[in-house]
């Protein structure tokens, strides 16, 4: 299985068939079939589905206001932990990046809004403000 020494805010997986050279892979550092994917730069490597969350495609259900706090599907959120169950439906739903979740690091891809994707890799940093190098990007 992968080994990071911090989670990655990048989704990863174990494909047996990765190999030095592919797209992801060595996502550890360790292991050749320890892969990165869905995320850019890596969006050309789709997730295998186990990384999808089956109820409604991963999808939080705010019912009634949408938050100001980020949020994201983590599939291995569960309840009891810090930020789970953020719509109070599902225990995958959760906040991240903001007050009391500024330790949860966001999927950059959930929080970050573009026209047009990118070529420069950018992640979420919630202590990034006005002025500082690479922030507001």
């Amino acid at each position: 299985s992968c080994h990071f020494p911090n989670e990655p805010f990048v989704p990863y997986y174990w494909d047996p068939d990765c190999k030095m050279g592919m797209l992801g892979c060595w996502a550890d550092g360790i292991h050749a079939q320890c892969r990165f994917c869905g995320e850019h730069p890596f969006t050309g490597v789709p997730c295998p589905d186990k990384l999808l969350a089956p109820p409604n495609k991963g999808t939080c259900t705010f019912l009634d206001n949408e938050p100001t706090t980020p949020y994201y599907w983590d599939a291995n959120c569960t309840m009891g932990m810090l930020g789970c169950n953020a719509d109070g439906i599902h225990d995958q739903c959760r906040f991240c990046g903001k007050d009391v979740y500024v330790d949860i690091p966001c999927p950059a891809s959930e929080v970050c809004g573009f026209a047009n994707e990118p070529m420069t890799p950018y992640f979420w940093d919630p202590e990034c403000a006005m002025g500082k190098l690479g922030c507001m990007a």
